[in-house]
């Protein structure tokens, strides 16, 4: 989480860090408590607090630690909606920018009230099989970076609805924790829009349809820069190993803020 605020800082001066707390130790609380930018919550107390024990009963204590946290994303958002009345771009704790993230930023400056990014998985399955299969088993659209306005409430409300039903990894059901059901906002709600800047969110998964090119920078299909790279342990994996080797410059960088 340091990571991520640290990019932030980086490229968006000013840009304040609102952080959901499901578990922490004092330490790390203590770590951030020193810094003005990072204002955190508990579950508790977001709106309709039993709603939430609702979450922790059902996905908390019997199910996985990711399907709470999961369902408990759009609940957060409209909590910081309605408490804040301002936009809201929402982001995981593994990203990292490098770019401040203009796409975002100016789409959800018109009449936008949600802005989405593709995982932009491979739509040829002859050029990667499993990576083409995840448009059906894990969405099209990625939930760790997405943008909401002051506007989007009745949209998050039918996302915590659909999380509060099922939350959980289920292919023969089409579920995918959270994630999934962005595929249905932009065919069933207005003002929601999609970009493709294919630099805005790198990770494992987009390999074969954003393909890197290191020249004197790195770009993604030698025209888009990179804005966020995903850290998760597969992602770093591909890099360290030689396998993403164009990003090993950016993995460095990261590294060097991670470790500080």
């Amino acid at each position: 989480m340091m990571a991520l605020y640290q990019s932030i800082q980086k490229v968006h001066k000013g840009a304040t860090l609102k952080v959901l707390v499901v578990d922490a130790s004092k330490k790390w609380f203590r770590t951030i408590e020193q810094f003005s930018e990072i204002e955190y919550f508990s579950p508790g107390e977001l709106d309709g607090w039993k709603s939430t024990l609702y979450l922790k009963i059902k996905y908390g204590i019997f199910s996985s630690s990711q399907a709470f946290i999961a369902s408990l994303k759009p609940v957060f958002i409209r909590f910081l909606v309605q408490r804040f009345q301002s936009n809201i771009i929402y982001s995981s704790a593994s990203n990292y920018f490098f770019l401040k993230p203009e796409s975002l930023l100016d789409e959800l400056d018109g009449n936008n009230h949600v802005v989405m990014v593709p995982n932009f998985f491979t739509l040829n399955p002859e050029e990667g099989l499993e990576e083409f299969i995840n448009n059906f088993l894990r969405g099209y659209y990625n939930s760790s970076l997405i943008a909401f306005s002051k506007d989007s409430v009745e949209i998050l409300d039918w996302w915590a609805l659909a999380c509060r039903h099922a939350c959980e990894n289920n292919n023969l059901k089409g579920y995918y924790y959270d994630q999934a059901y962005l595929n249905f906002l932009p065919v069933v709600f207005d003002n929601v829009k999609v970009i493709h800047d294919k630099g805005i969110l790198i990770g494992y998964w987009n390999k074969n349809h954003c393909v890197r090119f290191r020249g004197s920078e790195i770009k993604i299909n030698d025209e888009f820069p990179v804005t966020a790279i995903h850290f998760d342990p597969k992602t770093i994996a591909e890099i360290a190993s030689g396998n993403d080797k164009h990003l090993e410059p950016l993995l460095k960088l990261y590294y060097k803020s991670y470790r500080r």
